[in-house]
């Protein structure tokens, strides 16, 4: 995890059996640190799937809007609430890139 303003960024790739199990992940690991901003993948069936979760406490980070960076990056497209973000893709190459994009953004929006 990253520090930045007060808040945590964890951006990673991850193992996961399928979508409920990757966004149980997010939530488990915000939760774990509190004033944070998660950003997880995943290959699942031959496809990528993002997951971002943000703290309801970090008002000014928007997990559909990150989420979407990443999206753009696996040529995909994704959305959800400001608290929970999914997107998907087709690209497995470039899930490292669109990991890193979410977090830059997440980092950029942390700071405002």
């Amino acid at each position: 995890a990253e520090a930045v303003d007060g808040a945590q960024v964890v951006s990673s790739e991850v193992s996961a059996r399928d979508a409920d199990q990757l966004v149980s992940l997010v939530d488990q690991t915000r939760d774990r640190l509190g004033n944070a901003v998660v950003a997880l993948g995943a290959l699942i069936d031959g496809r990528v799937l993002l997951v971002v979760g943000v703290a309801r406490e970090l008002a000014g980070v928007d997990a559909s809007r990150l989420v979407k960076e990443g999206a753009r990056v696996l040529g995909g497209g994704g959305g959800g609430s400001k608290t929970l973000g999914r997107a998907g893709g087709g690209d497995p190459e470039r899930l490292t890139e669109a990991l890193g994009q979410i977090k830059q953004a997440a980092i950029a929006a942390l700071r405002g």
